[in-house]
């Protein structure tokens, strides 16, 4: 049997001049926001603070106006709730048996 090992998942958050250097770099690929805005499946990119950097057009679609530049910087779970993820008691999801805060 493998050894099991454990991820800690960062909680700090990259500065705003940082994340628009992430989001440049994609955007540099000419050929990554086509082919992700023909996908039919919301995608989005994430830096290593788990921070959108990207999102492709289904996702700007599913999440409404003025998403591509609102997205930027937010986490996941933070970009698909009305409210910030950690101003909310609300904002815990269950997985299994364990609830587990974002």
């Amino acid at each position: 049997m493998g050894q099991l090992r454990a991820f800690t998942i960062p909680t700090g958050r990259a500065a705003d001049a940082e994340i628009e250097r992430q989001a440049t770099a994609v955007e540099r690929f000419s050929l990554l926001r086509p082919v992700l805005d023909a996908m039919g499946e919301a995608v989005m990119v994430l830096n290593p603070e788990r921070q959108i950097v990207f999102a492709n057009r289904s996702l700007t679609a599913l999440l409404g106006p003025g998403a591509p530049r609102a997205l930027s910087g937010l986490r996941p779970g933070e970009a698909a709730m009305p409210v910030r993820a950690q101003d909310s008691p609300a904002a815990s999801m269950n997985v299994g048996a364990r609830s587990m805060k974002l």
